[in-house]
Protein backbone atom coordinates (compact mmCIF):
# COMPACT_ATOMS: atom_id res chain seq x y z
CA UNK A 1 0.00 0.00 0.00
CA UNK A 2 1.58 3.37 -1.01
CA UNK A 3 2.06 6.38 1.26
CA UNK A 4 -0.63 8.46 -0.44
CA UNK A 5 -3.28 5.81 0.15
CA UNK A 6 -2.19 5.39 3.76
CA UNK A 7 -2.30 9.14 4.31
CA UNK A 8 -5.83 9.31 2.89
CA UNK A 9 -6.93 6.50 5.19
CA UNK A 10 -5.53 8.33 8.19
CA UNK A 11 -7.40 11.51 7.19
CA UNK A 12 -10.67 9.61 6.66
CA UNK A 13 -10.35 7.89 10.04
CA UNK A 14 -9.57 11.18 11.76
CA UNK A 15 -12.57 12.89 10.16
CA UNK A 16 -14.90 10.16 11.40
CA UNK A 17 -13.46 10.18 14.92
CA UNK A 18 -13.21 13.96 15.25
CA UNK A 19 -16.86 14.12 14.19
CA UNK A 20 -18.00 11.37 16.57
CA UNK A 21 -15.88 12.10 19.63
CA UNK A 22 -14.52 15.60 19.12
CA UNK A 23 -10.93 16.60 18.49
CA UNK A 24 -9.81 16.71 22.13
CA UNK A 25 -11.38 13.36 23.00
CA UNK A 26 -9.74 11.58 20.05
CA UNK A 27 -6.23 10.27 20.54
CA UNK A 28 -3.72 9.45 17.84
CA UNK A 29 -3.97 5.85 19.01
CA UNK A 30 -7.74 5.92 18.36
CA UNK A 31 -7.05 6.96 14.78
CA UNK A 32 -4.29 4.46 14.05
CA UNK A 33 -6.15 1.62 15.79
CA UNK A 34 -9.17 2.23 13.61
CA UNK A 35 -7.25 1.57 10.40
CA UNK A 36 -4.55 -0.64 11.91
CA UNK A 37 -1.49 1.36 10.98
CA UNK A 38 1.62 2.34 12.89
CA UNK A 39 1.16 5.33 15.19
CA UNK A 40 4.30 6.98 13.85
CA UNK A 41 2.51 7.64 10.54
CA UNK A 42 0.62 10.59 12.03
CA UNK A 43 3.86 12.20 13.13
CA UNK A 44 5.47 11.40 9.78
CA UNK A 45 2.70 12.78 7.57
CA UNK A 46 1.17 15.50 9.77
CA UNK A 47 3.59 16.27 12.61
CA UNK A 48 1.00 15.12 15.15
CA UNK A 49 -2.74 15.31 15.77
CA UNK A 50 -2.87 19.11 15.58
CA UNK A 51 -1.23 19.00 12.17
CA UNK A 52 -3.78 16.41 11.07
CA UNK A 53 -6.62 18.72 12.10
CA UNK A 54 -4.99 21.57 10.19
CA UNK A 55 -4.75 19.37 7.08
CA UNK A 56 -8.47 18.58 7.29
CA UNK A 57 -9.58 22.15 7.91
CA UNK A 58 -7.33 23.77 5.31
CA UNK A 59 -8.39 21.22 2.69
CA UNK A 60 -12.03 21.93 3.56
CA UNK A 61 -11.63 25.69 3.24
CA UNK A 62 -9.67 25.42 0.00
CA UNK A 63 -12.61 23.46 -1.41
CA UNK A 64 -15.17 25.89 -0.02
CA UNK A 65 -13.42 28.97 -1.41
CA UNK A 66 -13.08 27.27 -4.80
CA UNK A 67 -16.82 26.46 -4.68
CA UNK A 68 -17.68 30.10 -3.90
CA UNK A 69 -15.41 31.47 -6.63
CA UNK A 70 -16.75 29.03 -9.22
CA UNK A 71 -20.39 29.72 -8.38
CA UNK A 72 -19.79 33.48 -8.47
CA UNK A 73 -18.39 33.24 -12.00
CA UNK A 74 -21.83 32.57 -13.48
CA UNK A 75 -23.52 35.31 -15.54
CA UNK A 76 -25.95 37.62 -13.76
CA UNK A 77 -29.48 37.85 -15.14
CA UNK A 78 -31.56 38.39 -12.01
CA UNK A 79 -29.48 39.57 -9.04
CA UNK A 80 -31.60 37.78 -6.47
CA UNK A 81 -31.58 34.53 -8.42
CA UNK A 82 -27.83 34.89 -8.78
CA UNK A 83 -27.39 35.34 -5.01
CA UNK A 84 -29.70 32.39 -4.33
CA UNK A 85 -27.71 30.13 -6.64
CA UNK A 86 -24.40 31.07 -5.01
CA UNK A 87 -25.82 30.47 -1.54
CA UNK A 88 -27.31 27.15 -2.64
CA UNK A 89 -23.92 25.96 -3.94
CA UNK A 90 -22.23 26.98 -0.68
CA UNK A 91 -24.76 25.06 1.40
CA UNK A 92 -24.60 21.99 -0.84
CA UNK A 93 -20.81 21.99 -0.48
CA UNK A 94 -21.20 22.01 3.29
CA UNK A 95 -23.83 19.28 3.03
CA UNK A 96 -21.60 17.07 0.85
CA UNK A 97 -18.82 17.47 3.42
CA UNK A 98 -21.07 17.05 6.45
CA UNK A 99 -18.48 15.60 8.83
CA UNK A 100 -15.84 18.17 7.89
CA UNK A 101 -18.36 21.03 8.13
CA UNK A 102 -19.31 19.95 11.63
CA UNK A 103 -15.67 19.64 12.72
CA UNK A 104 -14.71 23.02 11.22
CA UNK A 105 -17.63 24.92 12.73
CA UNK A 106 -17.04 23.33 16.13
CA UNK A 107 -13.45 24.58 16.04
CA UNK A 108 -14.56 28.02 14.86
CA UNK A 109 -16.84 28.24 17.89
CA UNK A 110 -13.71 28.16 20.06
CA UNK A 111 -11.52 31.26 20.30
CA UNK A 112 -8.37 29.25 19.92
CA UNK A 113 -4.87 29.91 18.65
CA UNK A 114 -5.66 27.46 15.84
CA UNK A 115 -8.56 29.59 14.64
CA UNK A 116 -6.58 32.81 14.83
CA UNK A 117 -3.45 31.50 13.15
CA UNK A 118 -4.70 28.97 10.61
CA UNK A 119 -8.16 30.12 9.61
CA UNK A 120 -7.96 33.93 9.64
CA UNK A 121 -7.04 34.16 5.94
CA UNK A 122 -9.81 31.78 4.86
CA UNK A 123 -12.44 33.43 7.04
CA UNK A 124 -11.51 36.86 5.70
CA UNK A 125 -11.70 35.61 2.12
CA UNK A 126 -15.10 33.97 2.74
CA UNK A 127 -16.40 37.17 4.34
CA UNK A 128 -15.10 39.22 1.41
CA UNK A 129 -17.04 37.14 -1.10
CA UNK A 130 -20.23 37.07 0.97
CA UNK A 131 -20.02 40.83 1.45
CA UNK A 132 -19.86 41.24 -2.34
CA UNK A 133 -23.22 39.48 -2.62
CA UNK A 134 -24.88 42.17 -0.54
CA UNK A 135 -24.09 45.37 -2.41
CA UNK A 136 -27.18 47.12 -1.09
CA UNK A 137 -28.23 50.74 -0.80
CA UNK A 138 -27.45 51.03 2.90
CA UNK A 139 -23.91 49.75 3.35
CA UNK A 140 -24.16 49.67 7.15
CA UNK A 141 -26.62 46.79 6.78
CA UNK A 142 -24.20 44.55 4.86
CA UNK A 143 -22.32 43.16 7.91
CA UNK A 144 -25.66 42.24 9.47
CA UNK A 145 -26.79 40.42 6.32
CA UNK A 146 -23.48 38.54 6.13
CA UNK A 147 -23.73 37.54 9.79
CA UNK A 148 -27.33 36.35 9.35
CA UNK A 149 -26.43 34.37 6.23
CA UNK A 150 -23.42 32.74 7.86
CA UNK A 151 -25.58 31.82 10.85
CA UNK A 152 -28.06 30.07 8.58
CA UNK A 153 -25.29 28.26 6.68
CA UNK A 154 -23.54 27.11 9.85
CA UNK A 155 -26.31 26.22 12.31
CA UNK A 156 -27.32 22.82 10.78
CA UNK A 157 -23.75 21.61 11.33
CA UNK A 158 -23.38 22.97 14.85
CA UNK A 159 -26.84 21.60 15.71
CA UNK A 160 -26.65 18.42 13.67
CA UNK A 161 -28.34 16.42 16.47
CA UNK A 162 -31.44 18.49 15.83
CA UNK A 163 -31.89 17.36 12.24
CA UNK A 164 -30.13 14.01 12.03
CA UNK A 165 -31.53 10.91 13.68
CA UNK A 166 -28.40 8.87 13.03
CA UNK A 167 -25.56 11.13 14.16
CA UNK A 168 -22.84 8.89 12.80
CA UNK A 169 -24.20 8.44 9.30
CA UNK A 170 -23.32 10.61 6.31
CA UNK A 171 -26.81 10.06 4.94
CA UNK A 172 -28.61 13.23 5.89
CA UNK A 173 -32.13 13.52 4.50
CA UNK A 174 -31.57 15.36 1.19
CA UNK A 175 -35.18 16.52 1.13
CA UNK A 176 -34.65 18.28 4.44
CA UNK A 177 -31.47 19.84 3.06
CA UNK A 178 -33.26 21.22 -0.01
CA UNK A 179 -36.16 22.39 2.16
CA UNK A 180 -33.72 24.27 4.35
CA UNK A 181 -32.23 25.97 1.29
CA UNK A 182 -35.70 27.22 0.28
CA UNK A 183 -35.98 28.93 3.69
CA UNK A 184 -32.66 30.70 3.12
CA UNK A 185 -33.94 31.76 -0.31
CA UNK A 186 -37.07 33.19 1.28
CA UNK A 187 -34.88 35.27 3.56
CA UNK A 188 -32.95 36.53 0.50
CA UNK A 189 -36.25 37.43 -1.15
CA UNK A 190 -37.10 39.59 1.88
CA UNK A 191 -34.10 41.87 1.22
CA UNK A 192 -35.69 44.19 -1.30
CA UNK A 193 -32.62 46.33 -2.02
CA UNK A 194 -30.58 43.41 -3.36
CA UNK A 195 -32.36 43.48 -6.71
CA UNK A 196 -31.45 47.11 -7.26
CA UNK A 197 -27.72 46.56 -7.11
CA UNK A 198 -25.32 44.52 -9.23
CA UNK A 199 -22.80 42.79 -6.96
CA UNK A 200 -19.16 43.84 -7.27
CA UNK A 201 -17.72 40.37 -7.16
CA UNK A 202 -13.98 40.56 -7.82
Amino acid sequence: MNDRTTKDRVVDAAIQLFFQKGFDATSTRDITNRIRVNGSLISYHFNGKQGLLEEIVVSYYEGLIHCIETSMDQPIHSVKEYVKEVVKEIFLFKYRHFYESTIVHRELALDSTFVREVLTTYIQKENYYLTRLFTVEHEHQVPLYVMQLKGMLISPFLLHHEWKKDTFSRKVDRRLCLHYITHIHQWIDSIESIENNIPTLR
